[in-house]
């Protein structure tokens, strides 16, 4: 049993750009560059990058959009006892909003983040008893997550401290073992078979 794995020093860096803000709009950009460390599963480079921005067309209304995009060659993934290997990982995340207020008696919130984890390549591993991770010629399948939480939520001040509230949420996790690699197509899986849906009426009422 291997008690440990080594694992490259952590170096990389990273390039922020943040634009003005306009009056109706606001945006950034991020680049990162680099290696994982002993805390990190990651024994290559990996690139990251990451947009955001924010569309606001009157005060009490506002669209926003993040997408991140992740890219890495060898992730090292642990299995079981002293078999681990490595992927080509890439990650996808989305981040849609809207929010609306009026009067500060009508407040309506839509949200969703999407996630697609794909692992492809693997490359079987054995870790021995110095730490070090020699190939092995073992078949790895696939690996291919989708992840979605989608929340629209809605609240109206019947009076001061007392309000209503009407929330739909839906969302859950797709693990699949497939070469599926299209965006959209790994964002619907879980949204065409969520593992929880749900839809809830409070009422808080202050006598």
């Amino acid at each position: 049993f291997s008690p440990f794995i080594k694992m490259p020093k952590g170096v990389g860096g990273y390039i922020d750009l943040t634009g003005p803000r306009r009056p109706t709009y606001i945006y950034g950009l991020r680049f990162e560059r680099g290696r994982g460390s002993e805390h990190s599963p990651e024994l290559g480079w990996g690139t990251k990058t990451r947009g955001y921005f924010k569309y606001m067309p009157v005060d009490n209304l506002s669209f926003s959009l993040m997408h991140q995009h992740a890219d890495e060659n060898q992730w090292l993934n642990w299995f079981n006892d002293n078999l681990l290997a490595t992927f080509h990982r890439k990650q996808r995340t989305s981040v849609v909003e809207m929010e609306w207020f009026h009067n500060n008696v009508h407040e309506l919130r839509i949200k969703a983040q999407m996630v697609a984890f794909t692992g492809r390549n693997p490359q079987a591993l054995y870790g021995d008893l110095s730490g070090n991770l020699n190939p092995e010629i073992i078949d790895i399948a696939p690996i291919t997550i989708s992840e979605l939480a989608f929340q629209v939520r809605y609240r109206y001040e019947i009076m001061p401290l007392s309000y209503l509230y009407i929330v739909y949420s839906k969302g859950g996790r797709v693990s699949m073992q497939d070469d599926e690699d299209g965006l959209f197509s790994l964002y619907r899986r879980p949204w065409n078979s969520p593992e929880k849906e749900n839809f809830t009426v409070k009422l808080r009422y202050r006598f």
